[in-house]
């Protein structure tokens, strides 16, 4: 009786043994298309991913973009990717109305210029939370964006890169009974657009109205999709039906 203990606890340990074993092959397997490597001890530094063949798609280097590209937003255009960083002064006297980036495979990027040519009228803050979309349909870029916490405006441009042709503010937080609202998410979902943004009671969105030759504006009612413990808001559709 003693020897078959013994037995069902030796088959019980290989068991377990297998699992572990198991578990570890299949790790192996899963990282073995790609690798890290960590220069400065802070995180990764570079990823490589040997999907494909072509050497510049292949691997990048953080960081992808300096000196500086704080708060970004990127969107696909037409052909390419372009990248929207807050109004930013790099050097002295080197300012720049939303500078913008463009790449072609999200990892080699070059500076393009800046979203507006002169800084949006209606206030002096600084712009900032810039998001952009591109509407197929109507040929045509749109930005949302913010000046400090005076409201979110509105722009557009027939290229990528702009410059933009401001709207104004199309937000105004004093209308809409809030201190503020900033850091917009604009997005279009099938044909409709959407914008969001951060208030002091959480994230509201809402429908837009978007057609050429019209200023964009508030379509039907706010909603609220998250509380006070959310700032940022960017929404990736993910698939159909789903964000």
């Amino acid at each position: 009786m003693k020897g078959i203990i013994i037995q069902k606890r030796m088959n019980k340990n290989l068991f377990q043994f297998s699992l572990v074993l198991g578990m570890i092959v299949s790790v192996i397997l899963f990282v073995i298309p790609s690798g890290c490597t960590d220069i400065a001890g802070d995180g990764a530094d570079s990823l490589f991913w040997e999907g494909v063949k072509l050497p510049d798609q292949t691997s990048f280097h953080n960081p992808i973009w300096e000196p500086d590209l704080s708060n970004p937003s990127v969107f696909r255009g037409a052909t390419q990717f372009f990248a929207f960083g807050d109004e930013k002064e790099w050097s002295d006297g080197l300012k720049y109305n939303v500078p913008v980036i463009r790449s072609s495979n999200l990892m080699n990027w070059s500076f393009t210029g800046q979203a507006f040519s002169s800084h949006p009228a209606w206030a002096e803050d600084p712009v900032s939370g810039v998001s952009g979309v591109f509407a197929k349909t109507l040929s045509t870029y749109y930005l949302a964006y913010a000046l400090g916490d005076k409201g979110i405006g509105f722009a557009w441009s027939k290229t990528p890169q702009g410059p933009y042709a401001d709207y104004g503010c199309i937000i105004n937080p004093d209308s809409l009974g809030f201190a503020f609202c900033k850091d917009p998410f604009f997005i279009m979902s099938g044909i409709k657009f959407y914008v969001f943004f951060q208030t002091p009671d959480g994230i509201y969105g809402s429908e837009m109205n978007v057609a050429k030759n019209m200023t964009p504006s508030l379509r039907g009612n706010l909603f609220k999709i998250a509380g006070t413990g959310w700032s940022g808001v960017y929404i990736y559709r993910k698939a159909a039906d789903s964000y």
